[in-house]
């Protein structure tokens, strides 16, 4: 999942055990579609290293941003490890 943000908004998740920061905010989110509770998805949730890319349209290096932003993005659309056809949704892990 890519989350889009305002920087100026939320500058970090926070620290992955406290409440009220943007990372608990993804838990309960996820918690709630999944009909659970906030606690029964922390295994669910992963914040990969380096996760976190900054735009900035005004930054003379603002193509490489997006570049670098896209090139991590698409690993999210690959098709090798993908599961189509009847209709199913694929929750597995990846093989990387």
């Amino acid at each position: 999942m890519l989350l889009l943000l305002n920087k100026d908004t939320y500058h970090r998740l926070g620290y992955y055990q406290s409440e009220g920061n943007l990372s608990s905010m993804v838990n309960s989110a996820w918690a709630s579609a999944l009909g659970c509770f906030d606690d029964e998805v922390g295994h669910l949730v992963h914040f990969p290293d380096n996760g976190c890319y900054y735009i900035n349209k005004n930054s003379d290096d603002y193509h490489q941003q997006l570049e670098d932003l896209f090139r991590r993005v698409s690993y999210l659309a690959k098709k090798r490890t993908k599961c189509y056809g009847e209709g199913y949704r694929n929750f597995g892990t990846s093989s990387r």
